[in-house]
């Protein structure tokens, strides 16, 4: 429905996102460029300007342990057999 992108039965979802996105920060992880607002977050996503090549897609996947990488080939199928991401970055 018009003006409830990213609402899931009370929870303010892009609320949620930035705070992991901070305690992930402050855990050390590398974690750059997070928006100051619920709202800038959903802009950003909704803009979609940044992309994963299927070759730094597969790069990445490869670093992953075998477990890992195999549960997500399971649930998502293989990344080489997937047509949209030959053609176009991955949005992320």
């Amino acid at each position: 429905a018009p003006g409830r992108t990213g609402y899931a039965v009370g929870l303010d979802v892009p609320s949620s996102v930035l705070a992991m996105l901070h305690d992930l920060k402050e855990h050390g992880y590398a974690v750059e460029g997070i928006p100051q607002s619920p709202r800038e977050l959903l802009d950003a996503l909704e803009v979609g300007g940044h992309g994963l090549s299927s070759e730094d897609y597969l790069r990445l996947s490869g670093e992953l342990p075998g477990g890992a990488r195999d549960a997500v080939r399971t649930a998502w199928g293989s990344a080489e057999d997937q047509r949209g991401l030959r053609e176009a970055p991955l949005s992320v």
